[in-house]
């Protein structure tokens, strides 16, 4: 009977769901898998960096009362922000693999220049307002600090003054503590100083700077060709082609709250709030096969309905008389099944673009070949197969165009639509109806 095969066929593309299931846990797990890998060869390497712009750091020993006849000593620390800070970054991304996996490194070379104003005396007596007496000024130091101290290629090269200095390791920054801290005489505080670093650094997946200082700019200059500007701040101006990307960042005290945040950080082991006010970058994978095979397998049940529609239509066209059974519509589904795990296993090995369309190609020659002899006419075997390859070729469409993608969807539903009206606008359903419910029926 008809609307028993109607049944029977919907029956089906629920049961070719269950597959699609698998599919979808297994590119679910695979995906998992990829990001433990890069996670690895991270922890391997060093992770994402952020950089810490320069920072003046004076400790003063103060003296509070505690009684009538006791005072004890107190140490309290002023933080000094850079007047002006220039950094100029040169970033080349490479791709390193483990097995079928991936993750993206990076080697960077960091021109940063700073201008630290002379610190005042009135700018140390209203640090120890409150206290007895005036502050002490115990050590001095200028902070560089970095996320991940492993990212150190060489030694920085470090210049005050226009004169080479040498440093300690570690930033004295509780809640940066990597990186590197440069010693001062008080008596260079007296006066004002200009900083020059050279650091060359190595990363992965993002690279970030917290800008410090009163007015800050970056410009980044990279091979990557996918970059996601990420943050609270976005670069003023970027250049994006396939070869690479620029960009820059500026901001000042009045429109980043960084310079707010650095006394209640202080202090502290970590912090949130200044890190969200940094500049940041992260090198993206544009066509990340796992993420795009996932978008696709949300179109699996749409491929398998319309597919279905069409065969179905082949069927009802045939001059032949040919009543398809089950069987055949199960198949032609484990075919169009088959094409995700096709695309999943392939894109591992040789990019998602290029296992889509070969894995679509396989699929679309199998039904071919497989329906010619079913059907008995090449011709349609072959609209059906040809039928197929559009269908892939608007949904690649639709995966690539992700703002558009319910529009471009329904649209395709709706021309879908249309055209078989169109095409069975004259078709005699009573008559097909009749023709089918012979007792001999195939089904």
């Amino acid at each position: 009977m008809l609307k028993h095969k109607i049944i029977l066929v919907a029956a089906l593309i629920a049961l070719l769901w269950l597959p699609v299931g698998v599919i979808h846990n297994l590119v679910l797990e695979r995906a998992e898998l990829n990001q433990q890998v890069q996670q690895q060869i991270a922890d391997s390497s060093s992770g994402p960096q952020l950089l810490s712009g320069p920072l003046l750091v004076v400790e003063l020993e103060t003296t509070q009362v505690q009684s009538t006849d006791k005072t004890s000593l107190h140490s309290q620390y002023l933080l000094q922000q850079a007047d002006e800070l220039q950094l100029s970054s040169e970033v080349q991304t490479e791709q390193r693999s483990r097995g079928l996996y991936r993750a993206r490194v990076y080697q960077s070379q960091h021109q940063i220049k700073a201008r630290f104003a002379a610190v005042s005396a009135e700018l140390l007596a209203n640090t120890a307002a409150g206290q007895v007496g005036p502050p002490r000024i115990k050590a001095a130091w200028i902070s560089f600090a970095v996320n991940d101290s492993r990212g150190f290629t060489r030694l920085p090269q470090l210049k005050l003054n226009g004169e080479l200095q040498p440093f300690g390791s570690g930033s004295k920054l509780s809640f940066m503590s990597e990186g590197i801290h440069l010693p001062l005489q008080l008596s260079q505080l007296e006066q004002a100083m200009n900083l020059e670093l050279s650091v060359e650094l190595q990363g992965s997946s993002s690279l970030s700077v917290l800008p410090v200082a009163r007015s800050s700019r970056w410009q980044l200059r990279s091979n990557w060709p996918d970059p996601a500007f990420q943050g609270r701040y976005l670069p003023q101006q970027r250049e994006i082609s396939p070869s690479g990307f620029s960009a820059s960042w500026q901001s000042s005290e009045l429109s980043n709250p960084a310079s707010l945040e650095l006394s209640r950080c202080f202090g502290q082991p970590s912090c949130k709030a200044l890190t969200e006010q940094a500049f940041s970058v992260s090198l993206i994978e544009a066509v990340d096969p796992y993420q795009q095979t996932e978008r696709a397998i949300k179109y699996a049940i749409l491929v398998i309905v319309l597919s279905f529609a069409w065969f179905y239509l082949a069927e009802l066209l045939s001059h032949s008389g040919i009543q398809l059974h089950p069987m055949h519509y199960l198949l032609v589904g484990l075919t169009l099944v088959m094409f995700y795990l096709l695309l999943l296993s392939l894109s591992e090995l040789i990019g998602f673009l290029a296992a889509y369309w070969l894995a679509s190609l396989a699929c679309a020659l199998l039904l071919y070949s497989y329906l010619a002899a079913v059907l008995q006419s090449m011709q349609r075997s072959m609209a059906v197969s040809a039928v197929y390859l559009l269908l892939q070729g608007l949904l690649y469409l639709i995966l690539q165009a992700e703002t558009f993608a319910l529009l471009s969807g329904t649209l395709l539903l709706f021309a879908t639509l249309a055209v078989l009206m169109l095409s069975t606008r004259r078709l005699n359903w009573q008559q097909v109806w009749q023709s089918q419910s012979t007792p001999d029926d195939a089904i």
